[in-house]
């Protein structure tokens, strides 16, 4: 007996799907060997015809879960716009509340407040000065720097009307899987 049929003989419910996949392969196999009728047939018949049910329940398990997890990732993910949101009208507020009460301590000519449990108050900020351009054209070329980018369109239009450019060519597409 060859490995195909006792491939057969050892079938069992709920594997995982690259243990169907052997099957599948397996049974492509022992089609292979058997001859046009007898029992040996309908034996590989039926073990095809069992693979491919396990293979649809197994399929249908797949795309349950990933929709599940779709689900779960497309909750997530409004979930954290609307903490970015909320993050961002929180830092606006902090930034306003921060500038009334610089601007009160200017207005009052007062350089630090004392409340009952902070202190406040106004001092130069470190790292480097920032600077200031007024005039962009009255700078140098040595105070530029210049990067080489790539420009995909203009070569992708090339190579599509069949000029080659050296050093590029188009590469394969992808594959993406589509649950319907």
């Amino acid at each position: 007996m060859t490995a195909a049929f006792e491939q057969m003989e050892n079938y069992k419910v709920n594997r995982p799907l690259f243990a169907i996949t052997q099957d599948v392969l397996a049974a492509e196999a022992a089609l292979d060997e058997v001859d046009d009728g007898g029992d040996e047939l309908d034996e590989v018949l039926q073990w095809i015809n069992s693979i491919v049910t396990e293979q649809a329940e197994k399929v249908d398990g797949y795309c349950w879960l990933i929709k599940r997890l779709q689900s779960e990732a497309d909750a997530a993910k409004a979930v954290a716009q609307e903490f970015s949101e909320k993050r961002q009208q929180r830092e606006a507020k902090i930034t306003r509340l921060k500038g009334l009460l610089k601007e009160h301590m200017k207005a009052t000519g007062q350089t630090s407040l004392i409340g009952r449990t902070f202190r406040v108050a106004i001092q130069k900020n470190g790292g480097k000065a920032p600077l200031n351009c007024y005039d962009p054209s009255q700078i140098t070329d040595e105070f530029y720097r210049v990067e080489k980018v790539l420009d995909n369109d203009a070569i992708r239009r090339c190579l599509d009307s069949g000029v080659a450019v050296p050093g590029v060519e188009l590469g394969e597409r992808g594959e993406g899987l589509r649950i319907k």
